[in-house]
């Protein structure tokens, strides 16, 4: 990190000290300005999100993740949080890639102690996979035309992205800023259940509704990763060869994989404590149906109708096939943990 990067991020890390030593609460506060925004941003993740703490320390300026907060309420800062983090996580492995004898080294965060540097081989464009997914899977799945064909939901086309031009390895960079974005709101329960009452449980409700995309992003680039890799050995030898032989990259995903899981099983957890809470509180009545909705009884603000991850997750995992599996498994090392991963890292 250069001079002026650490300057700034002390400089707000002592903002954020002034804050907490305060106690401060925040519901009722509005965060107008880059600084008050950044502010309450680091303060969330310096005593709830300590990866996305990390995370941020890359940015440079402040309005490099504050851009991506959508409004200055208290709520608004929150359910912006995971996108913040995100788009945060990306530029944070960018900053640790590296381009050395013509080799360019991802930077792929995974906690704060752990990260790993993935050398880019032989690579194919990924939207060469709508030659072997089915139109209509193609449209079923949310991120399939963002991310594989690289176009807009309006049907223009992104230019350089990075999960079409540099195939698995851009992949790989979302896969793993979905996971930090997931993980980062699902930390922040901490935060809510100091502020919210039997009576908030209509945020608590859009809270963790507002993490059913990112859940069932974990099975939808799983089979783009798998997708991935079928094609390769089927059309392109040289870089499957070079997907199956390439031990940083097998680490990174075992990683991502592994705790990516972990976030989706935390989901369901502080899901199922709402879905307690709300009942135990005897105010209303909450059950979870068979699509992941929170269903309230005769509420008159249609909460059975927020998405949830059941019926994607099931439709992706129906396309999971045991080849699909198998391609994965090439690239899942087994008896990896965070342990042992240096053992399995390029020599």
């Amino acid at each position: 990190m250069k001079y002026t990067s650490l300057f700034i991020f002390l400089f707000l890390l002592t903002s954020v000290n002034k804050i907490i030593a305060q106690k401060s609460t925040y519901k009722d506060k509005t965060f107008p300005t880059v600084e008050t925004k950044s502010e309450f941003v680091l303060y969330l993740a310096k005593n709830y999100n300590p990866n996305g703490f990390d995370i941020l320390s890359y940015a440079k300026k402040p309005k490099k993740y504050t851009h991506y907060i959508g409004g200055s309420t208290h709520t608004n800062v929150l359910f912006s949080y995971n996108t913040v983090i995100h788009e945060a996580c990306h530029h944070a492995n960018a900053e640790m890639g590296s381009f050395v004898n013509g080799i360019t080294y991802d930077g792929i965060f995974i906690t704060p102690e752990i990260k790993i540097s993935v050398p880019e081989r032989a690579v194919y464009k990924s939207n060469e996979l709508l030659k072997i997914v089915p139109k209509e899977q193609q449209d079923k799945i949310f991120r399939f035309k963002t991310y594989v064909e690289g176009k807009t939901d309006g049907g223009v086309k992104i230019p350089f992205l990075r999960s079409v031009n540099e195939g698995i390895y851009g992949l790989l960079d979302e896969f793993c800023a979905y996971h930090q974005g997931l993980r980062a709101n699902l930390e922040l329960y901490g935060y809510y259940k100091t502020f919210c009452t039997d009576d908030d449980y209509e945020l608590l409700i859009k809270y963790i509704q507002s993490s059913s995309s990112d859940v069932f992003a974990y099975h939808e680039f799983r089979l783009f990763i798998a997708w991935y890799l079928k094609y390769a050995k089927e059309n392109h030898p040289d870089v499957y060869k070079d997907c199956i032989e390439n031990k940083n990259l097998k680490v990174a995903f075992t990683l991502i994989d592994m705790h990516y899981k972990k976030a989706v099983d935390d989901y369901s957890r502080i899901r199922a404590e709402i879905v307690k809470n709300i009942n135990d509180s005897k105010k209303t009545s909450a059950t979870i149906n068979e699509n992941g909705f929170i269903a309230i009884p005769n509420s008159s603000n249609g909460f059975t109708s927020w998405g949830g991850p059941e019926k994607d997750n099931k439709y992706l995992l129906s396309l999971m096939t045991e080849e699909c599996q198998a391609m994965l498994d090439l690239i899942l090392i087994k008896e990896l943990n965070t342990e042992n991963y240096k053992d399995f890292l390029e020599k």
